[in-house]
């Protein structure tokens, strides 16, 4: 079994979800890093505007969250990706894809995607800095942060000082190198 997971099995493994706030919900996939143990690995969210709602980054392996983001949402659903690589644009991108969702990524990260044979390029649609994605009593803005990747983005609502880092900020566990 662990020889499984190491190539990355994840039949046992199922999206947890945590309602943050009545309009913020936030999905992890676990992963057991080669190991026995699951532990949380990488996140995405479900931001709900009274129009619209928004996806920030589609998880990697595990499918399943376009079903678990409508049990929250029957709104129109646009998708963000953080940066281009495969722990943030997973196989879950293509169920958004096929049900119409509009996925936006910087086109400069297209280029990670050609490793998951699985992703096609044509399902997203470019963002740059300062675009704007309007939910109706929420807005959220892109801010171009190139450095874990060439096209990572962070996307803020100035308006609820809410900002979805991706990988840029950080996520798990926090590495100060002094």
């Amino acid at each position: 079994m662990e020889k499984d997971l190491q190539k990355g099995d994840r039949r046992n493994m199922e999206i947890s979800v945590t309602k943050i706030q009545d309009n913020l919900i936030q999905f992890n996939e676990a992963s057991t890093f080669g190991g026995s143990e699951e532990r949380p690995y990488v996140d995405s969210y479900l931001y709900i505007g009274s129009t619209r709602a928004v996806v920030v980054d589609t998880l990697q392996n595990l499918p399943g969250l376009y079903e678990k983001a409508r049990a929250f949402t029957d709104l129109p659903i646009d998708v963000l990706i953080t940066h281009g690589h495969g722990d943030h644009v997973g196989v879950s991108t293509k169920e958004f894809a096929e049900a119409g969702c509009k996925v936006y990524i910087d086109p400069v990260d297209i280029q990670f995607l050609a490793r998951n044979p699985e992703i096609r390029p044509e399902w997203f649609s470019p963002m740059r800095d300062g675009d704007e994605f309007f939910l109706g009593d929420r807005r959220v803005r892109v801010i171009s942060c190139p450095g874990h990747t060439p096209g990572c983005a962070v996307f803020f609502d100035p308006d609820n000082k809410i900002l979805f880092s991706g990988d840029t900020v950080g996520s798990g566990s926090f590495w100060m190198q002094i």
